[in-house]
Parts: structure tokens; C-alpha cells; sequence
């Protein structure tokens, strides 16, 4: 894991992190059932492992205030997603959107179209 911040004005920074090779586990049954679309999925289930992603990657920005994700992406053999959007602090406030795409080893041929973590099938959530 890599994460980097650089001051901008009196109390923000802007970061960006990068983590290689991580797990998820314990994950909700509709993120578990994504991943078991594929066989490399349904193996990791099986296994116990949880749900493997090669590479995730955020660039984000941090006040007193918010913390708003301007692009995060996470890319593994059997799901690929992105995400953006703001965490209000003061209210407790979560607005993020992004882009699911199960199968990504295969869904993924279509990321030449859309953003990273992305393929040509996917579910937008808010």
C-alpha cells in the first residue's frame, strides 16, 4: 500500500493511494455473489479467500470538512469497479456512484471504452 498526501492551502490535501494484491473479505452476500459469476470467483469463494483484487488505485481530496473521492478504481480477475463522489464529515454523509462490472477477466476487453474497473456489463450504484 502507498498512500501520498500533498498540502493544498491551509488545511487540505490532496492524496492519492495505491494498493496492490488485497483481499476483501467478509464481504456483503451481494458483492460474494457478484464475484461467484465467474470461476475464479466462485473458486476464491469456495476457498474462503474472499474476493482477490490485483490493483485499486484513488485520487481523492481532503478538507476540514469533506473528503471527495475525485476517481478510485479496483481491478481483480473476477471483479472490476470504480467509485466517486464526497463523504460530508460534519453530517455523516456518504454520496458515492461507480460502476460494478462481474467477470472482469473477460468483461474487462470492453475497459477500452469505459473507465478503469469498468467493462462492457456492468450495474451503476448511488
Amino acid at each position: 500500500m502507498s498512500l501520498t498526501l500533498l498540502p493544498v492551502g491551509a488545511a487540505s490535501f490532496d492524496g492519492t493511494l495505491e494498493v496492490r494484491n488485497t483481499r476483501v473479505q467478509d464481504a456483503p452476500a451481494i458483492a460474494a455473489l457478484l464475484n461467484a459469476l465467474s470461476i475464479v470467483g466462485l473458486l476464491e469463494q469456495a476457498g474462503g479467500n474472499g474476493i482477490h483484487f490485483q490493483e485499486g488505485d484513488a485520487a481523492f481530496r481532503i478538507t476540514p470538512s469533506t473528503m471527495a473521492l475525485t476517481r478510485a478504481s479496483a481491478v481483480g480477475p473476477s471483479m472490476g469497479l470504480s467509485m466517486d463522489g464526497t463523504y460530508d464529515v460534519a453530517n455523516a454523509r456518504l454520496d458515492m456512484q461507480g460502476v460494478i462490472s462481474p467477470i472482469y477477466i473477460i468483461n474487462g476487453i470492453g475497459s477500452i471504452f469505459t473507465r478503469r474497473g469498468e467493462g462492457l456489463i456492468g450495474f451503476n450504484y448511488r
